[in-house]
């Protein structure tokens, strides 16, 4: 059964993410700025201060990062706190984005679960595709809001290299359950995905805060979708059915 997005929410912003070369020992993603659209119109990136950077990565540091060769994205030029606002700024990512009077446009927006009956916004699809691209490390992601009570969404699960060397084929299109990782040492907020006792990953660290408030305030059905990447680092992908949590029946 195909599962397509029918809720698809605005994200307020979007998270510019970087993962470092293969040869680097942290291939973590990092958080590195963020691109919003002031009053729902105007585009505007920055990259986060040196103090941001230590806050929404684990605390690793600006000299870190700049040691794992990040020289900032290529249309910015990369100076902790610096701003950019207007139209250029949106098309220097959509730019991302393939056009659509391509042939296999469809089949692109089938990949990731969008309908070609539905008429999404660029930010739209900038937040359900994150601009992944295998050339640059570059990404973005949608942190998501707590207070959306519906929506359906495409997520890239992390930490999968862990547990996915042997998973079978025949997982794809099976139920996903969501549950809190208790007693995380590293992220409170941490939310593991699994196929009945199969570990598969974790929520994307940017987006497990708002998932973790979710799990008891809303009714969530997830799906494996597909596992894209490599055997030593794939890449599943599961879809997510966010919707209000039905009040309980009285006896």
């Amino acid at each position: 059964m195909s599962l397509w997005l029918e809720q698809i929410q605005t994200p307020e912003k979007l998270i510019l993410a970087w993962e470092a070369p293969l040869k680097c020992p942290d291939r973590k993603r990092w958080a590195v700025g963020e691109l919003a659209q002031i009053d729902g119109v105007s585009p505007k990136f920055r990259y986060f201060s040196r103090d941001e950077i230590i806050e929404q990565n684990d605390g690793r540091t600006l000299e870190a990062l700049k040691s794992y060769g990040f020289v900032g994205y290529p249309a910015f030029k990369f100076e902790p706190g610096n701003a950019w606002e207007g139209l250029d700024v949106l098309k220097a990512f959509q730019r991302r984005l393939p056009d659509p009077k391509r042939p296999d446009y469809e089949k692109f927006l089938a990949n990731f679960c969008v309908p070609i009956s539905v008429t999404a916004s660029t930010f739209q699809l900038m937040g359900i595709t994150e601009l992944r691209s295998p050339n640059d490390g570059f990404s973005v992601v949608d942190p998501l809001h707590s207070e959306w009570t519906e929506c359906d969404l495409l997520l890239e699960l992390a930490g999968t290299r862990h547990y996915l060397a042997n998973v079978p084929n025949n997982f794809i299109g099976m139920r996903v359950s969501l549950v809190q990782d208790e007693g995380n040492e590293f992220d409170e907020y941490a939310v593991l995905a699994m196929i009945g006792s199969q570990k598969l990953g974790y929520i994307n660290r940017l987006q497990a805060r708002t998932v973790s408030e979710w799990l008891p305030q809303r009714s969530i059905n997830s799906t494996l979708v597909r596992v894209n990447g490599t055997t030593d680092r794939p890449r599943p992908y599961i879809f997510v059915r966010v919707r209000p949590k039905q009040a309980k029946q009285a006896a």
